[in-house]
C-alpha cells in the first residue's frame, strides 16, 4: 500500500513545453516554401503556354509552300511543337510566293499531314507505316520529333496538319478520294439534282472501271441533254421572276 502511495503522490516528471516561437518559425518556413514552390509551377506553366501560344502563331506564319523553304520551315514547327519551346531567333520566315505548287510538292506535303494526324491520332508508327501513306524515314523522324504526346502539342500538331491540308487540298482531291458508287451519285445530284436511275448507275459505273476518268465523266453529264434542258429551264425562270419583279 505505501509503495503504492508513494507512487501516486511522487512529484511528476517535467515536461518540457515545446518552444511556440520556434514552431511557428519552422511552420511558416514550410508554408513559404510550398508558396514558393508552387509560384515556380505556375510561373513555368505560364511560359510554357506562352511559347505554345508563340508556335501556334508560328503555324498561321507558314509561307506559301510553293517556296524552296517551305519544307524546311515545316520541319522547323514540328521540331519546335515536340520541343514545346519558342527558339529566340525564328529561322521561320514570311516567304516570298511563287507559282503553284508541284505535284511532287504537293504530295510531300500531303505525307507530313499524314504523320502528323497518325502521331494526333495517337497511331504507332509501325501501324502509320503499314498503311504506306508516307515514307517510314519521315514518320520515324516525325514521331521523334514530336515525342510523348500531351494534349497542348496535340492541338499543335492537329493545327499544322489543318493547315497544311487547307494550302494543297483542291477539288480534284475531294473528287478522286470518294468510292465510284458515292462519286456517281454526287455527279448526278449536282449537275441534275436527282439520284442516277438503276440504269444510268450500272452504266457510269461500268465506264468507270473500263478506264473511263471522272474528268470525263463529269463532262459527258454536263453535256447531256437533260442537263442542258435543266439549265435552260433555270435560265427561263429567273428571267421570268426578274420581269415579274
Amino acid at each position: 500500500m505505501n509503495k503504492i502511495y508513494r507512487w501516486k503522490n511522487a512529484p511528476a516528471e517535467k515536461v518540457e513545453e515545446p518552444d511556440i516561437e520556434i514552431q511557428n518559425t519552422q511552420e511558416t518556413e514550410e508554408i513559404q516554401e510550398t508558396d514558393d514552390m508552387e509560384n515556380i509551377v505556375e510561373e513555368d506553366m505560364a511560359e510554357v503556354g506562352e511559347k505554345m501560344q508563340l508556335i501556334s502563331v508560328l503555324v498561321s506564319r507558314l509561307s506559301d509552300l510553293s517556296h524552296y523553304r517551305a519544307i524546311d520551315d515545316i520541319d522547323f514547327i514540328i521540331e519546335a511543337i515536340g520541343e514545346k519551346d519558342y527558339p529566340g531567333s525564328p529561322a521561320l520566315d514570311v516567304l516570298p510566293s511563287h507559282d503553284g505548287i508541284d505535284s511532287e510538292r504537293r504530295e510531300k506535303v500531303k505525307e507530313y499531314i499524314y504523320c502528323l494526324k497518325s502521331w494526333a491520332e495517337e497511331k504507332s508508327v509501325e501501324d502509320a507505316v503499314s498503311e504506306f501513306k508516307a515514307s517510314e524515314k519521315l514518320l520515324r523522324n516525325t514521331y521523334s520529333h514530336l515525342g510523348e504526346l500531351d494534349e497542348e502539342k496535340k492541338a499543335l500538331a492537329q493545327g499544322l496538319a489543318n493547315d497544311l491540308d487547307g494550302k494543297v487540298s483542291s477539288p480534284e482531291d475531294a473528287i478522286l478520294e470518294i468510292p465510284d458508287e458515292e462519286f456517281i451519285a454526287q455527279v448526278y445530284r449536282n449537275i441534275l439534282g436527282r439520284d442516277p436511275d438503276e440504269d444510268d448507275f450500272s452504266l457510269k459505273l461500268m465506264e468507270l472501271r473500263r478506264g473511263k476518268t471522272r474528268q470525263e465523266l463529269i463532262k459527258d453529264v454536263l453535256e447531256s441533254k437533260e442537263s442542258t434542258r435543266r439549265m435552260m429551264a433555270e435560265i427561263a425562270e429567273a428571267i421570268i421572276e426578274s420581269n415579274g419583279s
